[in-house]
């Protein structure tokens, strides 16, 4: 976890999406959804901007400003605010997943 901040490029941002539709179907015949999880597009990512260019280390690894809870991620979808939420309330913080990734890749 101390070193984790070296292992990093850059940041950016993903959205892992689902078919709905395919999930339910599958969990009703008992079979795998990993179909709802994989078809065209089920991943978009915006460009990776590299570290030195962000504010987002700060954040994250120091007591610097700004402060986790003053950095925000929003998605929206048709102009629909669908999740609202700072840094600091994610399960794991970047160091915890990078050392845990870290384990099996």
């Amino acid at each position: 976890k101390d070193k984790a901040l070296d292992q990093i490029f850059g940041f950016a941002i993903g959205c892992d999406l689902t078919r709905r539709d395919l999930q339910s179907q599958a969990k009703k015949m008992g079979r795998p959804w990993a179909t709802a999880k994989g078809f065209d597009y089920s991943a978009p990512c915006s460009a990776i901007v590299p570290k030195e260019e962000t504010d987002l280390t700060c954040a994250l690894f120091t007591s610097s400003s700004p402060p986790m809870s003053d950095t925000k991620i929003t998605l929206h979808v048709n102009d629909e605010i669908r999740q609202d939420a700072t840094l600091d309330q994610m399960i794991w913080n970047i160091p915890e997943m990078i050392s845990t990734l870290s384990e099996y890749f």
